[in-house]
């Protein structure tokens, strides 16, 4: 892809309400969703600031389409240089030769014969995840699918359950929450403000120190304690690349840390919002109860029923779609043309899932959760518009992965239980992912047929 293919430079807009010296800083710390959805809609191509820091924000679905997939112009941006703290050269955040390095080499984990024994691990950890429910009872169910898709991901990371694996759980589950809940805040800042010896800045950044530290004692552990196991870290140990090199403990250190925060976050919260949303709609949850009798009865899910399972996929691609990654930014490597701005090397470049999801030009009535827009019959959405994995070079190694574990732990827990909502306001809370600010619920068993 080169500039010469799209239209001439033309100054694009400057998107209203931002401050002196500050632009949009202010909005986006009180309301960054609201934020978000308020500077989409100003435009195809407008231009946002956060402090000093200037974004050419892309609205428009094909230009963001062109961005993603043009890696000759565009590299990782702003974002991404402030995950390094946390990721340091992990997938998400290295570009270029480094990137389709690491990708071709962490491929064969996500591939479909894994993915098999993957799905085994997460539907045991579900139903693990159930055996203390009581009926009747309240319970935290946003805290219990992150603590779900933590234990999930470091099965599949790790293998077997042992003690140390348990001990590590127990640490992730308390610095996770501290660190996606702070991680948008900081990648997009300006290092100045996000420096600032404030106590939530040392609350980040202990949990920070503490998640590489488990990852560090995990990898310690394989090391001096070697077992033939076929869990993704075993690939990393042993992978090489076509010139017969190896990762070394440190890169292996940063990809395990990348995996297991994707993997715990986004899939966690996914299956949060899945059943916060099916309690608040009926019929989609019926729907969801017929499909399950019909294809599993009273037998355990297995990878062979996903193709099968349309309704459950359906609802969470729904799921992912109304609750994205928030931001996503890139950098000019080489001047080029952006649909009508000229765009120097340096210049930082924003696309929004969160406001390309929620705009009622390319989903009608966007708040409203639908799973019937993924059937095969709706026409698909245009390239640019749904991008819940990103698109691109840069596209989610793990999206298989964390579709599997969704509708694998859904199907789950939706066969034997019911979860019904609790008086109180559930809203949205923009992290590195999208957080429900609360999600008590009851839950109530069921039946087959009921």
């Amino acid at each position: 892809m080169t500039g010469s293919s799209v239209p001439p430079p033309v100054e694009p807009l400057r998107a209203p309400g931002g401050w002196p010296l500050l632009g949009h800083t202010v909005a986006f710390l009180r309301r960054p969703l609201e934020t978000l959805t308020r500077l989409g809609s100003a435009g195809p191509l407008v231009y946002i600031r956060f402090g000093p820091i200037q974004f050419l924000m892309v609205n428009d679905p094909a230009l963001v389409h062109h961005v993603a997939l043009d890696a000759d112009h565009f590299e990782r941006g702003h974002i991404f240089t402030g995950l390094q703290q946390l990721f340091g050269g992990g997938l998400v955040t290295v570009d270029g030769e480094i990137h389709q390095r690491h990708r071709r080499m962490l491929l064969p984990a996500f591939q479909r014969g894994r993915i098999r024994n993957h799905a085994d691990v997460i539907r045991h950890k579900a139903e693990e995840t159930t055996e203390s429910w009581q009926p009747g009872r309240q319970i935290a169910v946003d805290a219990q699918m992150a603590d779900l898709a933590a234990a999930s991901t470091l099965g599949c990371l790790f293998g077997s359950a042992d003690a140390t694996t348990l001990r590590a759980q127990t640490r992730i589950r308390r610095a996770l929450p501290v660190v996606v809940r702070a991680m948008l805040r900081n990648a997009v800042l300006p290092t100045a403000l996000t420096r600032m010896p404030t106590r939530d800045r040392r609350r980040y950044a202990a949990a920070v120190d503490e998640l590489h530290d488990v990852v560090r004692h995990l990898i310690w552990a394989r090391r001096t304690q070697p077992a033939v196991n076929d869990d993704i870290l075993s690939l990393l140990l042993t992978a090489r690349d076509e010139n017969g090199d190896g990762l070394s403990d440190q890169q292996i250190h940063d990809e395990v840390l990348t995996l297991l925060l994707a993997g715990s976050d986004t899939t966690g919260m996914a299956l949060a919002w899945a059943f916060h949303e099916l309690s608040r709609n009926p019929k989609a949850e019926q729907e969801l109860r017929v499909e399950l009798d019909t294809v599993l009865g009273t037998r355990p899910v297995s990878v062979e029923d996903l193709p099968h399972l349309k309704h459950a996929r359906a609802v969470i691609t729904e799921v992912l779609r109304l609750y994205p990654v928030p931001l996503i930014t890139r950098r000019v490597r080489i001047p080029t043309v952006l649909g009508t701005a000229a765009l120097k090397a340096g210049s930082e470049v924003a696309y929004s899932p969160w406001a390309l999801h929620h705009n009622p030009r390319l989903f009608p009535e966007p708040e409203r959760f639908d799973p019937s827009r993924w059937r095969r019959s709706q026409p698909k959405p245009s390239p640019g518009s749904f991008i819940p994995f990103g698109e691109g070079p840069h596209r989610c190694i793990g999206e298989s992965f964390a579709i599997t574990m969704t509708t694998v732990a859904l199907a789950t827990i939706a066969a034997r239980w019911r979860l019904r909502p609790c008086p109180g306001h559930v809203r949205p809370v923009a992290g590195l992912t999208i957080h429900p600010n609360q999600l008590p619920m009851i839950t109530v068993p069921r039946q087959p047929g009921g």
